[in-house]
């Protein structure tokens, strides 16, 4: 059973902690590193966020991905590939972060053609339009289908409690490279207990956060074995 790999969302602003980011963008310290401007690029572009990201280190960095919410298939294909494209643009951002994916499983339990249909010709429009690597979020097991389809699934976005206690179940068939969990309200010194059951639910990657809701993700508890540790509150 290998430790999983860390996968960081970094929603702090760069001008709130730029240590905190120069520590998770160090290369080897994250695989993955979710960057969020508000909500996504932002209404506009903001100068201090993209020279933070130009000044990341390409060789041995982690893989960015921008934050892009899919609001349950809510938002039009249109919307989304804007957000993307301004990632791309604006950033030099070239994978993708969609929050809030359904999970495509309907109220029978079966595939939900109403969410695979329009999620898949979404993927397929970011490949083409040139995004590297596609993570999406539904927070649980999602249907098959979509742990096909995207590059990276986050199939587990909980508490800690909830992550040790529950008996979670397992996506049969994928290989953990491709399965992500996310655990908030977990305190630095549990980090090594959340880290052990995401290991056991199969996933290749973990983020761990101290914080809880409503805003978890001001807090950053786990980076890769080799790295130093590191705990820094929003």
């Amino acid at each position: 059973m290998s430790t999983p790999r860390a996968a960081v969302p970094l929603y702090l602003h760069p001008a709130y902690d730029r240590e905190l980011w120069e520590q998770v963008l160090h290369p080897g310290a994250a695989d993955l590193v979710v960057v969020n401007v508000d909500s996504g690029p932002g209404r506009a572009t903001d100068p201090i966020f993209a020279e933070a990201l130009r000044t990341t280190p390409v060789d041995g960095g982690p893989t960015l991905l921008g934050y892009v919410d899919t609001d349950y298939g809510r938002r039009s294909l249109q919307d989304v590939r804007t957000d993307v494209r301004r990632w791309r643009e604006e950033y030099g951002v070239t994978s993708v972060f969609l929050d809030q994916v359904a999970s495509g499983i309907g109220a029978d339990g079966h595939l939900d053609a109403r969410v695979i249909v329009p999620l898949t010709g979404l993927v397929h429009a970011l490949r083409r339009d040139g995004a590297r690597v596609i993570a999406g979020n539904p927070g649980t097991v999602p249907h098959p289908w979509i742990l096909r389809l995207l590059d990276i699934t986050c199939v587990r976005e909980t508490d800690l409690e909830t992550h040790l206690t529950d008996p979670g179940e397992l996506p049969g068939g994928v290989d953990p490279s491709r399965v992500w969990h996310l655990v908030y309200d977990c305190p630095p010194e549990r980090a090594r207990e959340a880290i052990d059951r995401s290991a056991e639910l199969g996933a290749g990657y973990v983020g761990l956060a101290s914080d809880a809701l409503p805003h978890p993700w001001g807090s950053v508890e786990y980076l890769n074995p080799d790295a130093a540790p590191v705990s820094s509150c929003g």
